[in-house]
């Protein structure tokens, strides 16, 4: 009997084995026609299947990464079925959605990338539609080296995002040298409390783009009159933004010229207008040079704002992007808490362009994350304003209890984002200062937070004088343990939070290490440059890395906060360029 049982199971392994290799041979051959999926570091190996279905009669496929069959989700008016082979077979699979990856390819939802035909609504589909399933992850999924035109998307996208992603999950945006080219207003993607997404493999442009040149043909005490490359359209009933400005297309200048805007005297011919107070640039203009000017309704935040808005989440990816052209911000990352990485991103004219521009104001804007963020590989410039801004938003008293060193605190700057930033808790440092007078008025910890919206806390020391002209700034706020390495940095740079650059080149115009007498602090302290070469935009002999602080009433005139432990670890300074440090402020330098 126990030769019989051993007889029997030898003859199952055989027949099993047998039955495998069968169907591995049919798989090879059904998937060999087909797109293969490449997922790259966010699909496991066991779901990097080519799926045999055809795309255009379904809406969304899925991969089991529990069984050999290729399924496909069925469409609601066609009954069930699963495809194997070519096969229609009545058996249902029944693998959880949870174990699944599921794969949106943009072209089931009507894109065509054929770089003329708005695929703004078919692409915000499928990312839609991602964003909904339930499946373990999911790939809304690109064609490689094909152009997708936007010029619209659904009304339902919030602020005008081709990729909205909110309270999403597990959503990897990708493509693999894929253009998508832009008509502002719409901007780039809402990435906010979700959690594991990413996005991969683009190359993101602007038609028109947010610029023209403009050659200098005349000018007055509050003017400059420019000859354009192309027509500079003025919408109806427009009016310049607050912040509007011109440039001189240069390499190495980015001096800004304001204004309030433009006045048409013929074709291609344009009066740019001095903004008051700023009216003394006009004479800086030379016949004959070339400017960047803005576009109306495009460029700076008209109708939009910044290109990718990312915050609230628990973790966030990007990687392998190329950016041509934006109209305002690039990234503006705050309030996340979980770690985040930004990898091999590129800010670079496109190639051939004679523009020296890529955006109009940040590359990288960064409030109030609470978890790491780590930059690799990254190329910044040129921008119209810093590569990077790492701050936190300070916060003033709304009510004081100074017997008991308690107090409740308002954010002054960001509205609902930061109702919902993370919440402080026992032991965050803080660091309180009279950003009008210059004074000190204490450090110290949080001892218990009494309420956390508003905040309410309770300070491990005494302060003695709190009013309303006190900034608090906590520094589990200010972007904890960020790591820029093995980048290169172009424009200008301002530093505030404890963190590290290793291996970055800088070629810039200044990098400031203070606090800022707006709102943006906290105090500077362990911040440290590695293995970092340092040179000048401007020219040499220049103190490009500035450290010191500042505040409102005298900025002449040395505050009583200091910056502690700036280390320059191993560093080179290029074409006579240094750092320089007011008194007080500590800096090492090994």
């Amino acid at each position: 009997m126990k030769t019989d049982r051993i007889k029997r199971m030898t003859v199952g392994v055989l027949a099993a084995m047998l039955l495998l290799t069968v169907t591995a041979c049919k798989d090879e051959k059904t998937s060999s026609g087909n797109d293969t999926v490449s997922t790259g570091s966010v699909t496991d190996s066991s779901d990097t299947e080519s799926v045999s279905a055809d795309s255009s009669s379904e809406s969304a496929q899925q991969i089991s990464s529990t069984e050999s069959e290729n399924t496909v989700k069925p469409d609601s008016s066609k009954p069930s079925h699963s495809v194997s082979s070519g096969k229609t077979s009545s058996k249902v699979d029944s693998t959880p959605e949870t174990t699944k990856t599921k794969i949106f390819k943009v072209e089931s939802y009507g894109a065509k990338g054929d770089g003329k035909t708005n695929d703004g609504e078919a692409i915000s589909k499928a990312v839609a539609a991602a964003a909904a399933d339930s499946s373990a992850k999911k790939i809304v999924q690109f064609q490689a080296n094909k152009t997708y035109r936007v010029t619209g998307v659904p009304e339902s996208n919030d602020n005008n995002r081709l990729f909205d992603l909110q309270y999403a999950e597990n959503v990897h945006i990708q493509g693999s040298n894929t253009k998508i080219l832009l008509k502002s207003p719409v901007r780039i993607g809402v990435i906010s409390e979700s959690d594991n997404c990413s996005i991969s493999g683009f190359i993101f442009d602007y038609s028109p783009k947010p610029f023209v040149i403009g050659k200098v043909i005349g000018k007055g005490g509050d003017y400059i009159d420019f000859s354009t490359t192309e027509e500079i359209v003025i919408p109806s009933g427009w009016t310049a933004p607050s912040t509007f400005y011109a440039f001189r297309n240069k390499e190495n200048e980015r001096l800004h010229f304001f204004s309030t805007g433009y006045t048409k005297l013929g074709a291609k011919q344009y009066r740019f207008h001095i903004k008051p107070g700023s009216t003394g640039q006009a004479a800086q203009a030379v016949t004959g040079e070339e400017f960047i000017l803005p576009v109306p309704g495009t460029s700076h935040a008209d109708g939009g704002g910044s290109a990718f808005s990312i915050n609230k989440n628990k973790s966030f990816q990007m990687s392998d992007i190329k950016i041509y052209s934006l109209p305002e911000f690039g990234f503006d990352i705050r309030c996340n808490e979980g770690r985040m990485s930004f990898t091999n991103i590129s800010f670079r004219p496109e190639p051939g362009s004679k523009i020296h521009l890529v955006c109009w104001r940040d590359g990288f804007h960064v409030k109030d994350n609470s978890a790491q963020i780590v930059w690799d590989k990254c190329d910044i410039g040129p921008i119209g304003d810093d590569a990077f801004n790492l701050s936190s938003v300070c916060m003033k008293p709304t009510t004081i209890n100074a017997s008991k060193d308690t107090f409740t605190l308002a954010p002054m700057e960001g509205g609902s984002t930061y109702a919902g930033r993370p919440s402080l808790k026992a032991g965050d440092e803080f660091v309180a200062y009279d950003n009008f007078s210059g004074e000190l008025i204490g450090e110290g910890k949080i001892t218990k937070v009494i309420n956390t919206n508003p905040v309410t806390f309770q300070s491990s020391v005494k302060l003695p004088k709190v009013d309303n002209n006190t900034y608090f700034c906590f520094y589990s706020y200010a972007n904890p343990n960020y790591m820029v390495k093995n980048s290169t940095i172009e424009g200008t740079v301002r530093v505030r939070c404890p963190g590290t650059f290793e291996n970055c080149k800088f070629n810039i115009y200044w990098l400031k290490v203070e606090n800022e007498t707006y709102f943006e602090g906290p105090i500077p302290k362990n911040i440290t440059f590695k293995g970092c070469s340092f040179q000048s935009l401007s020219g040499a002999g220049k103190n490009i890395v500035q450290i010191g602080t500042r505040y409102k009433d005298n900025t002449s005139a040395p505050a009583q906060y200091k910056c502690k432990n700036i280390v320059f670890q191993d560093c080179k300074w290029l074409g006579g360029t240094s750092y320089s440090a007011e008194p007080g402020n500590e800096v090492i330098v090994k």
